[in-house]
């Protein structure tokens, strides 16, 4: 018998999920040849609940597709996070979006709740819950990882990215493409009433 996990599921449950594109990350072991020079670098911004997405020339994008084997620099950080967001590339901080562009696309994915107005809801989570983190999750869930093998090439999957509201840098990761497939940005920190919709899909496609 097969069980396959939806991402929706996956989010709900698994508090202690982990990303999967494979490979190795960045920061490797002593005596590890170092890592080469990326074929591809994206900018993750995390806000209540969504994501924007840039590329190295920060134009905006909602999907990128590389190819199997490209190696892929990942920059993230809270859009909250002042300090962080200063230390980015000056073509990327000049194209991001503002808070009310950002709320106003995330408005449609995200359904009011039952006791309340979803600006509300936001506001209680800015206060409570203004942390994020960052995972790229294969978009059919755990079902079609695991149909390819595990983790990917070498089973070495990384951990999710823990993105600070108050952090002092971005957070940045180097990995290898190297299972085709479809991949959306996923958040897996709590972080209030729309934590469950907090999700870009098929935002990284390799094939």
């Amino acid at each position: 018998m097969t069980i396959a996990f939806t991402r929706r599921t996956l989010l709900a449950t698994a508090t202690g999920a982990i990303a999967v594109l494979a490979g190795c990350l960045s920061g490797g072991l002593p005596g590890q040849p170092p890592r080469p020079t990326p074929d591809r670098s994206l900018f993750v911004g995390a806000f209540h609940w969504g994501y924007t997405m840039l590329a190295g020339d920060g134009t905006p994008r909602t999907s990128v597709t590389v190819s199997e084997g490209d190696v892929i620099r990942l920059v993230a950080f809270n859009m909250e996070a002042e300090t962080a967001t200063g230390r980015l590339p000056r073509t990327v901080r000049a194209n991001l979006p503002d808070h009310e562009r950002l709320e106003a696309a995330n408005d449609a994915d995200v359904p009011a709740p039952a006791d309340g107005t979803l600006e509300e809801a936001r506001t209680v989570a800015n206060q409570r819950y203004p942390d994020h983190s960052v995972a790229l999750v294969p978009s059919g869930g755990y079902g079609g990882m695991m149909g390819r093998g595990g983790m990917g090439r070498g089973g070495m999957p990384f951990h999710p990215l823990f993105l600070g509201h108050d952090a002092s840098t971005p957070v940045e990761v180097t990995f290898d493409a190297a299972v085709p497939d479809e991949y959306s940005l996923s958040c897996m920190t709590y972080c209030g009433y729309g934590h469950p919709y907090m999700d870009l899909d098929d935002a990284l496609v390799v094939r």
